[in-house]
C-alpha cells in the first residue's frame, strides 16, 4: 500500500489536463469578450455613422421643408447602414430602435457681436420630431430645452457643442436601439444605446416641417 501511494505522489500523468481545467474558463472569458466587444463596436460606429448621415441628408435639403418622403428615408438611412439594429427590433417586439429629428438656431447674449467665436448664444428649437417601429417615442425625443456645452461633453438629445452654435440653424438627429450581445443570455444583458448627431444647414435656413403628425412637436419660443 505504501509503494503505491509513493507511485501516486510522484505520478505526473494528468497534470497538464488539470492545468487546463484550472485555465479553460478564463481563456473561454477573454474569447468570448473579444468578440462581444468587437461586435458592440461595429454596430455601435455604424449607428453613429448611420445616425450623421441621417443629419447630413436633412441639412443639404434644397427647399429647407422636411417633407414625408424625406422621414422615410431617414428611417430607410438607419436601416440599410445600419442592419444589425432593424434585425435586433425584427426578432422581437421588446427590441426596438427610434429616430429623433430637431431643427435650431441661435440667438447670439449680445445683438450687437459680429465675431461668431468671439460671441455666446442660446439654441432655440424650433421643433422635434420623433417615431419609432413600435409607436413608442420616448427614447428618441429631443428636448426643447437643449443648452450649450462644451465640445468635450458627449453628445446627448439635450445639448449643442459649443462648436456648433452660430449664426446659422442647425438639424439634431438621434437615434436609440437595443443593444443584443452575441451571449446576452450569460455574458452581458440587453441595454439601450443612444447616438447623437448635429449638421449645419447649407442654406443657413432653419428646416421646417411639412405635416409633422403624431409625433411632431412645435417648440415655443
Amino acid at each position: 500500500m505504501l509503494v503505491r501511494l509513493r507511485k501516486f505522489r510522484r505520478a505526473i500523468d494528468g497534470v497538464a489536463a488539470i492545468e487546463f481545467a484550472f485555465i479553460f474558463p478564463a481563456l473561454l472569458a477573454m474569447l468570448v469578450g473579444v468578440i462581444e466587444f468587437t461586435h458592440y463596436t461595429t454596430l455601435n460606429r455604424r449607428a453613429e455613422f448611420a445616425n450623421y448621415m441621417m443629419a447630413d441628408y436633412l441639412s443639404r435639403d434644397d427647399n429647407d421643408s422636411m417633407s414625408d418622403e424625406e422621414r422615410v428615408t431617414i428611417q430607410d438611412i438607419w436601416s440599410l447602414v445600419n442592419p444589425h439594429a432593424q434585425q435586433a427590433y425584427n426578432q422581437s417586439s421588446q427590441l426596438k430602435y427610434a429616430v429623433g429629428l430637431a431643427a435650431a438656431d441661435f440667438t447670439p447674449h449680445d445683438p450687437n457681436c459680429r465675431d461668431s467665436y468671439a460671441c455666446t448664444f442660446d439654441a432655440n428649437v424650433q421643433w422635434t420630431y420623433a417615431g419609432s417601429t413600435d409607436g413608442s417615442v420616448s427614447g428618441s425625443r429631443i428636448s426643447c430645452n437643449v443648452s450649450i456645452v462644451s465640445d468635450s461633453t458627449p453628445p446627448s438629445s439635450s445639448t449643442v457643442p459649443q462648436g456648433m452654435s452660430g449664426r446659422g440653424s442647425l438639424v439634431i438627429s438621434h437615434a436609440s436601439y437595443v443593444y443584443q450581445a452575441l451571449f446576452a443570455d450569460w455574458f452581458i444583458p440587453t441595454f439601450e444605446k443612444t447616438v447623437t448627431s448635429y449638421a449645419r444647414t447649407r442654406s443657413g435656413e432653419v428646416l421646417d416641417l411639412e405635416d409633422g403628425g403624431s409625433g411632431y412637436v412645435e417648440c415655443s419660443p
